[in-house]
């Protein structure tokens, strides 16, 4: 006999989605660490928001701004008091690891089963690079808060889109996902690939963001050109990439509108396609 789950979807908006019906959470449990953004954390945080709470998904590491074009190159000299601007401790433990070098050592050792996933999502490559003597940091919103900056800021840096950015990113992943697959099988390594969106939806109807302020139309040509070359260079690695239609903004998000911030079914397909495979 054919059987079927029913689940209902109801919410005054797509923005306040929520889902009612039996056994829709994920029945497994997985340990899953990030590096990239805020995209990836909300995926987790609305996944759990829509279903009323999910002990089954452990958030095992992680790490936000912090640019994979840099995170190999070579430890940056600083103090406590160079980034003691900086009020949120999950913030400055970034930035620290982002000048220390330490992030993708912290993500890897997260990684504890074979069970374990890795997510990526480069929306934190929209930051351009400051040199500093043989390496470069992320220039982060925060960072460039910090003393740090001001004592090493200069007027030359590497834009985000730039072409030598581009090829550090894809060397940066490269090795990444080679060290990660020591660790887990490649089919449990997650890249989102989610475009900036161009405007938000809201109960008054549809408002565009400014692409002068986001750049987001050659954030978008970035990771078109990056996502390309990843999925030729790394079969078996699982790009989640949701509809054009679902990629809006919502003014309502914990985090206000931006067009990093998105709605809830963008958030709840993503995790769908990581959680149920």
């Amino acid at each position: 006999m054919l059987k079927r789950k029913v689940f209902f979807f109801y919410g005054d908006t797509p923005n306040t989605l929520k889902i009612s019906g039996p056994d829709n959470a994920t029945r497994s449990k997985y340990e899953i660490s990030i590096l990239g953004s805020c995209d990836s954390r909300d995926t987790l945080r609305i996944y759990d928001e829509i279903y009323g709470g999910n002990d089954d998904i452990i958030l095992s590491s992680y790490i936000a701004r912090n640019s994979i074009a840099c995170a190999f190159s070579s430890p940056i000299v600083f103090s406590d008091s160079d980034i003691n601007s900086i009020d949120s401790p999950f913030i400055k433990k970034c930035v620290k690891l982002d000048l220390n070098k330490n992030a993708i050592n912290d993500v890897l050792s997260s990684l504890q089963s074979k069970e374990s996933i890795l997510l990526i999502d480069f929306m934190d490559e929209r930051f351009d690079l400051l040199p500093i003597n043989e390496s470069f940091a992320t220039m982060s919103w925060d960072y460039r808060k910090t003393i740090h900056f001001q004592k090493n800021k200069k007027d030359n840096y590497v834009t985000f889109d730039s072409s030598s950015k581009k090829e550090m990113t894809l060397r940066s992943l490269d090795e990444i996902i080679r060290m990660a697959t020591r660790k887990v099988p490649v089919e449990n390594i997650y890249i989102l690939n989610i475009p900036m969106a161009t405007h938000y939806i809201d109960e008054t109807g549809c408002t565009s963001f400014e692409d002068a302020r986001y750049s987001i139309f050659r954030y978008n040509s970035y990771l078109r050109e990056v996502i390309s070359k990843i999925t030729e260079r790394h079969i078996g690695v699982n790009i989640v990439s949701p509809p054009s239609w679902m990629i809006y903004g919502d003014k309502n998000h914990l985090w206000g509108a931006h067009p990093y911030h998105y709605n809830k079914l963008l958030y709840l397909f993503s995790a769908q396609k990581i959680f149920h495979k």
